[in-house]
């Protein structure tokens, strides 16, 4: 009878860790060449996009059965100076109104203090973005789609405007071509999971 106890012990303390391993915090990193993240927006004569080359991403996530059930932190980064237009006179425009030369880079860190909506594969969240030296609170609705336990993707698209964070909409030909004031970023992202995680190396976060 004591070994049969002994045994019902040890069984139900590793069915306890494996639930706790299902549901536990785990870190995902950004795979930026399977990834995209685009700006639109409006002008006088035309719509214009451009795309950002260099960015990167961290977040650690609660998943539960191959669906995400908690968000616990979000990194974000991306160089200005790589966000293109595929027209230099463009770029060059955009990336002095961004101050590139003062703040290289646009940066999004998810708020710890609130809380984040998760409902079946959307998630509300919110956090602070920073562009231009300028931070502002926003708001971000996304959906995810989860491949397994180590890959998943999540897409959506967040209003802004440039004035919000001071800065002057960029003009041309002699102020005759304006830019619209409101923007919008579209992104598409694809995550695995952290491969020091993977082999079971708890990973120190690149607090940027």
């Amino acid at each position: 009878m004591k070994r049969l106890s002994i045994r019902y012990f040890v069984l139900s303390a590793l069915a306890a860790l494996m639930a706790m391993s299902a549901t536990a915090q785990q870190d995902f990193i950004l795979d930026s060449e399977n990834s995209k993240l685009l700006i639109t927006g409006t002008s006088s004569i035309h719509d214009w996009e451009m795309e950002a080359h260099t960015f990167s991403c961290e977040t650690t996530l609660k998943l539960n059965e191959e669906k995400v059930t908690g968000i616990g932190a979000i990194d974000l980064m991306v160089k200005v100076k790589d966000l293109e237009s595929g027209k230099r006179i463009m770029d060059n425009k955009a990336h002095d109104a961004l101050n590139e030369k003062q703040n290289p880079q646009i940066k999004f860190k998810l708020d710890s203090g609130d809380p984040v909506t998760i409902s079946g594969d959307k998630a509300k969240l919110a956090g602070t973005l920073e562009v231009a030296g300028k931070t502002r609170e926003v708001e971000v609705t996304c959906d995810f789609s989860t491949v397994n336990n180590t890959t998943f993707s999540v897409q959506g698209e967040v209003p802004l405007k440039m004035t919000d964070f001071g800065i002057e909409p960029p003009t041309a030909m002699f102020g005759t071509v304006q830019t619209g004031d409101e923007i919008l970023v579209n992104f598409d992202f694809k995550f695995n999971k952290s491969t020091d995680q993977l082999t079971g190396i708890s990973p120190e976060r690149n607090n940027k």
